[in-house]
């Protein structure tokens, strides 16, 4: 299929790429190492497309390599002396002339010790993360037996060395270790919003909030996934205290449906960030006299619907495949969107429940790897991405629990999980049903339950 393909086998070269790079990742290669190996691909310089695919595939052979990881950290006091480890810790610098990716690696820091650690991996990335939890080990053991001083990690770049592969880089932490969370805007206002909420609820749902948000913050200064992924889990838990026969049964009645009640304000939310600066290069005037809410630096989200839910050939979807001409992935990003799920009220609510399905199978495997760590004390290094889904669950299940119990001041919060099942239900079953749900609730279920629909989303797509 990749030396001849078919129009036909679009779709199938798609999903089975991902499945590619699903396998890779389960194997132990990192996701920043695939995303690099994309300008295989793009690069035309390597041959035609199938020889720059097998060029791809031979990068992720299978085979580990040995890597020299530096980092610089705080330690208490003298040195332990590691004979026969694979960590060294070291006080003096290199004598020999630096290379540029040394020089950014040492000019962060002139006095503080490194730590050398040799691991084997697949590739830099991965090797990082495995120094990095050999570090932490280390560090736990010194809390042991120094339990008043704290040895820490001090920067953020890790010097990576392989003579194997001829590799000498400074690389960043990776992303998906939390670090990928940005402060809310107008977080002051939100801060203080919240604690005159906590002051309103009654003193049962205050401490079970407050709980909540404590083993939150445990989670996100936790320096090891384990940590993290215990601490998520039980901050998730605490909020979920009624319903169900049991814990897993009231967090995967409760969570998927509060999560997937904003599916397409988040599907809308992603492409306008991805294409946010080739939108302020582009003339858009013409098709943004059209729409209401967009501006010349930014694509609206609610806009971008209104686009996807043109009818073919139609005067918005015409004019912003023009605009995006240059672009074929993002042209078949569209395309795909605008017949599934947006081709008819009843492909969207399937794909409603397709992700809520997802999300609840997720939550399974979670509390899996939850279980594995709790009687095991370990996890695998896969278990990262658990982490950061756990995470964004309860995330988005904190900010519709926070808006549903301002907008009721007498609810509890169970009350308030209950109206986000309910209203998940009801919308579901409107659009499976007789897709008469409006442009705005479509962007905005909660309205729903406010506005007549007398009119459907899918008026304009209609023959």
């Amino acid at each position: 299929m990749i030396s001849t393909p078919s129009e036909k086998y679009k779709h199938d070269i798609y999903f089975l790429t991902m499945a590619l790079g699903i396998e890779f990742i389960s194997v132990g290669y990192s996701t920043l190492s695939l995303r690099e190996s994309f300008n295989i691909l793009i690069n035309k310089d390597n041959g035609a497309f199938l020889e720059r695919f097998v060029k791809l595939i031979e990068q992720f052979s299978g085979k580990e390599h040995w890597y020299l990881c530096y980092f610089f950290i705080s330690w208490p006091g003298k040195f332990p002396i590691l004979r026969e480890s694979n960590i060294e810790l070291i006080d003096e610098r290199p004598k020999h002339e630096l290379s540029s990716e040394e020089i950014e690696f040492y000019k962060q820091d002139s006095q503080a010790t490194i730590a050398k650690i040799r691991i084997k991996s697949f590739d830099c990335y991965s090797a990082r993360v495995k120094a990095e939890r050999q570090l932490q080990s280390l560090f736990a053991l010194s809390m042991l037996y120094k339990p008043t001083k704290k040895a820490v990690i001090k920067h953020q770049k890790t010097l990576i060395n392989s003579e194997e592969t001829d590799l000498n880089q400074c690389i960043n932490p990776d992303l998906s270790n939390l670090k990928y969370i940005r402060d809310a805007r107008n977080a002051e206002d939100n801060i203080a919003q919240m604690w005159k909420l906590t002051e309103q609820l009654s003193a049962e749902d205050a401490d079970q909030l407050s709980a909540s948000l404590q083993y939150h913050k445990m989670a996100l200064l936790s320096p090891t996934d384990e940590a993290r992924l215990v601490n998520l889990w039980i901050a998730v838990e605490s909020l979920v205290q009624e319903g169900g026969k049991n814990i897993i049964d009231r967090i995967t009645s409760y969570i998927p449906s509060n999560v997937t009640i904003g599916y397409i304000y988040l599907m809308m939310k992603a492409i306008p960030v991805d294409i946010r600066n080739i939108w302020r290069e582009l003339d858009t005037e013409s098709l943004r006299s059209k729409l209401s809410r967009s501006s010349k630096y930014v694509l609206h989200p609610f806009d971008l619907l209104k686009i996807l839910l043109d009818k073919k050939n139609g005067e918005l979807i015409t004019e912003f495949l023009n605009l995006i001409q240059s672009n074929p992935l993002l042209i078949y990003r569209i395309g795909c969107l605008w017949k599934d799920p947006f081709g008819d009220p009843k492909l969207c609510a399937k794909k409603f429940e397709r992700h809520k399905k997802n999300i609840e199978w997720q939550i399974r495997r979670i509390y899996r790897a939850r279980n594995y760590v709790m009687h095991k004390g370990v996890c695998s290094l896969q278990t990262r991405q658990l982490i950061q889904h756990l995470h964004s669950y309860y995330v988005v299940t904190m900010h519709n629990l926070i808006h549903d119990l301002k907008m009721n001041s007498t609810w509890s919060i169970n009350e308030a999980f209950e109206h986000r099942l309910h209203l998940y239900t009801y919308f579901y079953n409107e659009l499976n049903n007789n897709g008469k749900i409006t442009l705005e609730a479509l962007f905005n279920p909660y309205l729903i339950l406010f506005e007549k629909m007398n009119t459907s989303a899918w008026d304009e797509k209609a023959p």
